[in-house]
């Protein structure tokens, strides 16, 4: 939830059932949902601090700016209702995010979902168009490898939609061992998801690909 302030966000949650848990796990429809307030209560280094624990923070880094960027949905049915959802690019931004956070606490769930976003790029008409016109710089550095170009264009996107203090640190926290452990966890273990990720370039030059645009 985007809300301005603490009261705002128990004014919508009052009437949910509470989990036992974080303090934002509510019973929904039978199932357990954490809703993630931020915007006007997140702190300058994009920390959630809440009233009700204050020395364990939780981590919102640029929910607010992949917001400001999001989509807008609008339904038949309901014509006053929209539905904001994240850009390929702010989801990729805040996926990256939770793979250096988890990936540290050995956690590697993250790591095929950012395998899925390679290969949207790959294979994305707008994303070749675009290497094909104003980015062809990248095309020429990578050889004229689509795949790798493709990569490296999804690292430069990233930075671009972030700020440029967001874009230091994601590029800071990313460490060379953190990208070597998306390499092996990059594809579906149970082959759910059959990634071309092999083919024209390796997943390490893949990763850093992405790593080296996020970094320049």
């Amino acid at each position: 939830f985007a809300v301005p302030s603490w009261e705002s966000y128990a004014e919508l949650t009052n009437d949910l059932t509470r989990i036992p848990d974080s303090g934002i796990a509510f019973r929904i429809a039978g199932m357990h949902v954490d809703l993630m307030p931020f915007g006007g209560v997140e702190a300058d280094d994009g920390a959630l601090r809440p009233p009700w624990r204050p020395r364990d923070p939780m981590d919102v880094f640029a929910m607010s700016t992949v917001y400001a960027g999001s989509d807008s949905i609008r339904f038949e049915a309901a014509p006053t209702l929209s539905l904001r959802i994240p850009t390929l690019i702010g989801y990729a931004a805040l996926k990256l995010k939770a793979w250096i956070d988890r990936a540290a606490r050995q956690e590697f769930k993250d790591g095929p979902d950012l395998g899925l976003v390679l290969y949207w790029y790959s294979q994305s008409d707008a994303v070749r168009e675009t290497l094909y016109t104003r980015r062809a710089d990248l095309l020429e550095r990578s050889d004229f490898d689509l795949q790798l170009a493709s990569a490296m264009l999804l690292g430069a996107d990233i930075r671009d939609l972030l700020s440029a203090r967001q874009a230091e640190l994601m590029s800071q926290l990313w460490t060379g061992e953190s990208r070597a452990r998306l390499v092996d966890n990059l594809a579906s273990r149970d082959n759910r998801v059959r990634l071309n990720l092999v083919s024209g370039a390796d997943r390490e030059a893949l990763i850093n690909a992405v790593w080296d645009e996020l970094a320049r």
